[in-house]
């Protein structure tokens, strides 16, 4: 008796480990080419609210016009935002990855601006 409750309950977790080992997890974003960053920030921002939506465009002009510290600073504040959709999350999360990469190339490069740039964003991260 003891015997098959210890098989049964065995069974159980046996069932349960696999269902919980089974489930998939969302595949980690991947930077945005530099190219695709407006098309695809003003694609996910489009029906967001006025103050969100400004926030976005604000960010991608400093991306367009490769100041790209303001353009760190912009995200960031943009990333706070609530109420953001999880598509509007990814697009972000691969817009940030692509600004901190180009910050990273500029200052391995000798620029100072995306040394500091760089150095404030890890100390506030």
């Amino acid at each position: 008796m003891i015997t098959r409750a210890l098989s049964q309950w065995a069974g159980l977790l046996l069932i349960l480990g696999v269902l919980g080992c089974s489930k998939t997890d969302a595949p980690a974003p991947t930077p945005l080419p530099l190219n695709q960053i407006q098309q695809a920030v003003e694609k996910a921002f489009a029906n967001a609210s006025g103050d969100v939506r400004a926030s976005a465009d604000e960010y991608v002009q400093s991306m367009v016009k490769h100041e790209l510290a303001t353009a760190l600073t912009q995200l960031q504040q943009l990333l706070a935002k609530p109420g953001l959709t999880a598509d509007q999350r990814t697009v972000l999360a691969q817009a940030m990855m692509t600004t901190t990469q180009t910050l990273q190339e500029g200052a391995s490069s000798g620029d100072q601006q995306a040394a500091q740039a760089l150095h404030i964003y890890k100390a506030t991260k």
